[in-house]
């Protein structure tokens, strides 16, 4: 007997220094503005292959963030993936908006 895989979408949260980002007036600062220009990109693609952009519930796929001193960063993600391995949660990707891009 064959079985059927049942796809079902990956789901995204994104972070609130994203859409802050996103809704800003243009920084004088080089490289805040690439991050709204890189944001303001990816946000334009982001609403073609998402359906549902921020979600609370469980079993997150996607953390995407500009918040690289609390969430994206490899010491807090390596801590993070430790307690939940060891409470049985599954760790969403934390990544940027850089980061989540096609190339």
């Amino acid at each position: 007997m064959r079985t059927r895989k049942t796809l079902m979408k990956e789901s995204i949260y994104i972070e609130t220094s994203v859409v802050s980002y996103y809704v800003s007036k243009p920084s004088r600062d080089i490289i805040v503005l690439a991050h709204q220009q890189i944001t303001s990109e990816w946000w334009t693609k982001a609403v073609k292959r998402f359906d549902v952009y921020i979600s609370s519930v469980h079993n997150i796929d996607y953390l995407v963030t500009w918040n690289c001193v609390h969430l994206a960063n490899g010491e807090i993600i390596k801590k993070l993936l430790k307690i939940n391995e060891k409470l049985s949660i599954k760790t969403p990707v934390i990544c940027t908006p850089e980061e989540l891009m096609e190339v």
